[in-house]
């Protein structure tokens, strides 16, 4: 089932390759069947295309985690909160700011 829904979303991306919320699905696909890299690459791609989605940079940020990569989590989540607050999506900011909060306490 997840295969068949990952298909979709991919054959409904070839129509529309810069649809913000198609490459979010697809990247949560990714996550979803362990594919970290692809979820990772999905989700820059997303980005690249649409700065201000700022639901995907708290997950770029953990697959960068899953990845053991702090710095580029960081990084992320940073640049993640400045997008947020410069479009007022505070409680994306807040739960970016609580990832960050959890990383760098450890």
């Amino acid at each position: 089932m997840a295969n068949e829904r990952k298909e979709k979303i991919i054959t409904f991306l070839s129509k529309d390759p810069e649809s913000s919320f198609l490459l979010f699905a697809l990247a949560k696909e990714y996550e979803s069947d362990g594919e970290t890299e692809a979820a990772i690459a999905t989700y820059i791609k997303l980005l690249d295309s649409n700065v201000g989605y700022t639901g995907a940079y708290y997950h770029l940020g953990k697959q960068y985690e899953l990845l053991a990569d702090n710095e580029k989590a960081i990084a992320i989540y940073k640049q993640g909160m400045v997008i947020c607050h410069q479009h007022k999506a505070l409680h994306d900011a807040s739960e970016l700011r609580g990832a960050l909060d959890n990383l760098t306490m450890d």
